[in-house]
């Protein structure tokens, strides 16, 4: 391995010209690691009679292979598996404040629950097989994109796709950040962030396949859920809202947690044994956020002060 010093500037014709239009036919970025295309389009069952489910699938495209490395990317599948009554009861959530039917907003609003506390525990399921020393040192580095600081340090202001474009291109890597779930909770739940993490959330959200995008913003345009539960004032209702809420939070505490066992605690292993091999990676994110743990702690602290009725 070359480390950073033998990143190339450029994409060769042969791969550039149909990895492009390939990309324009499936309408996202010609970006290497995306969400999409290393978790959700990168799943096979290994007994196709056997259930949908992690343990019984495998990734289709290996980056460096192993079982880590698949285990890392077939969690995240999991957990996007996991979300799909929340999908249906968003929906469900929206047209009951339409009809202005609280039992069946509490109803949905408890199914909302249940799914994220369901995506939690799948979560905790990263450390059974994907060690932090070989994600941090061997995985994440394939999954740093065109903007990462080792492109940086080297002058390139992207990579150069011959027979597309003379002039480089830049391309955020691949990100969890990049999955739509949580930002359809969070418009469904009338979560608020800042003008800085909102510009970071607008970036994602151009590496989602343009149905995942275009859901968040059907959500977005919808009835308010949070102005329902307070004009009603009803308990039931606001203490299923404020248990959605929570639950959301917990999840995004529990991603604070993985993060600095998979990244920060590895950066510190590797600098107090002087490897100075891709040192950037401990404050910069794959999807190419900077200062990634202060992003990522900002969203859960606008989560917790979300809900409506502050309980002892």
């Amino acid at each position: 391995m070359e480390g950073e010093q033998g990143i190339p500037n450029r994409i060769p014709e042969n791969l550039a010209i149909p990895f492009w239009g390939v990309s324009e036919r499936l309408n996202i970025p010609a970006a290497v690691g995306m969400h999409y295309s290393v978790c959700l389009a990168n799943w096979k069952l290994k007994d196709p009679s056997g259930p949908v489910h992690l343990d019984n699938m495998d990734t289709i495209i290996k980056i460096q292979g192993g079982s880590d490395e698949a285990w890392f990317f077939l969690v995240s599948v999991q957990v996007e598996m996991d979300t799909a009554p929340a999908i249906v009861n968003i929906v469900k959530a929206q047209q009951a404040v339409k009809e202005q039917d609280i039992s069946s907003l509490v109803e949905s609003l408890d199914v909302m629950t249940v799914t994220m506390k369901q995506m939690k525990n799948s979560m905790k399921r990263m450390h059974e097989r994907n060690n932090p020393d070989i994600f941090f040192n061997v995985l994440r580095m394939f999954l740093s994109g065109w903007d990462h600081a080792a492109f940086k340090k080297l002058g390139y202001d992207g990579l150069i796709y011959d027979g597309i474009s003379e002039d480089p291109i830049k391309y955020s890597g691949g990100s969890a950040a990049q999955a739509a779930i949580l930002y359809c909770y969070d418009e469904a739940l009338g979560i608020k962030h800042g003008p800085t993490q909102e510009a970071k959330i607008t970036r994602f959200k151009q590496y989602m396949p343009p149905a995942h995008s275009n859901f968040i913003k059907a959500i977005a345009s919808g009835p308010s859920i949070k102005d329902f539960v307070k004009v009603r004032q009803d308990l039931a209702l606001t203490n299923a809202y404020d248990d959605c809420v929570n639950a959301l939070k917990d999840f995004r505490s529990y991603h604070i947690q993985l993060a600095c066992r998979y990244i920060t605690i590895q950066a510190h292993k590797n600098a107090s044994n002087n490897n100075e091999n891709f040192t950037e990676n401990a404050v910069t994110g794959t999807g190419g956020t900077e200062s990634f743990l202060q992003y990522l702690k900002g969203l859960r602290n606008n989560t917790s002060t979300t809900v409506v009725q502050s309980r002892p």
